[in-house]
């Protein structure tokens, strides 16, 4: 007898297991939430490198089709799946968790088709951005790094993650800028970074100060103008005198 499916929930279709997703729902550019693993997993001699999740366990990813899709190379043993028919697709319900099973390159693999617990949205404004558990990730975090090491600080890497080497060079930022030291993309920082741009009093003040400094040098060239003329008059005097004195010396 086929299981019962639950009825239609957030983000899925009608007679779609909770957590179900369409295939290629995550973007090309889609990073996995960091999380610190239990220990060093090798990559894997053909799948490359492996990433680790709370309630995936280990897993690894695959740009396929312009998206990127989550593989685990065998269903977890010390849960019992639940095998779910739905239609030309078989799908596993381990422990709350969705896996369909597929081919890539030829291998058989279980491709995760539900939403991770711990997994978030990618950050999309630079501003806000401090270091979370789990850590921030996105275009939006590569583009601060990549403003922090135009300005000569270190943030480890340029991976797309605000971790612990990104916050610290936030926090040297501030400190060498005398900016309260929060550790945390706040409005001030973001407008020394060109986040945003600089307060209206900020720019009524540097016009002022610029127009004082403008005042400044007009007043000091009139002056030199006018010691000009003295200087050449003075000469002027002292020709006679020296030509008088050529004379009688003749």
């Amino acid at each position: 007898m086929r299981p019962p499916i639950a009825g239609p929930g957030p983000g899925t279709g009608p007679g779609k297991p909770p957590g179900w997703r369409p295939p290629g729902h995550r973007p090309p550019s889609w990073r996995p939430p960091y999380h610190r693993p239990p220990y060093y997993r090798p990559p894997h001699w053909h799948w490359g490198p492996y990433y680790w999740g709370p309630s995936w366990g280990w897993f690894f990813t695959a740009v396929v089709a312009g998206s990127t899709l989550v593989y685990v190379t065998s269903l977890p043993e010390d849960n019992e799946c639940q095998k779910i028919k739905d239609g030309t697709e078989t799908l596993y319900q381990c422990d709350g968790v969705l896996y369909r099973s597929t081919y890539h390159d030829d291998t058989q693999v279980y491709e995760i088709v539900s939403q991770a617990e711990e997994e978030v949205e990618q950050a999309q404004s630079m501003l806000g951005l401090s270091l979370t558990s789990p850590m921030a990730s996105g275009p939006a975090v590569r583009e601060l790094q990549t403003l922090l090491v135009g300005y000569g600080y270190d943030v480890g890497s340029v991976d797309g993650v605000f971790g612990t080497a990104t916050e610290t060079a936030v926090l040297w930022l501030q400190y060498d800028y005398e900016l309260e030291q929060t550790g945390e993309i706040d409005d001030p920082t973001a407008r020394l970074l060109g986040i945003l741009p600089p307060e209206e009093g900020a720019e009524v003040e540097a016009s002022v100060e610029e127009g004082a400094e403008a005042d400044a040098a007009g007043d000091e060239t009139p002056e030199a103008t006018a010691e000009d003329p003295a200087e050449g008059d003075a000469a002027t005097e002292d020709s006679p005198s020296s030509e008088e004195g050529t004379a009688s010396g003749d």
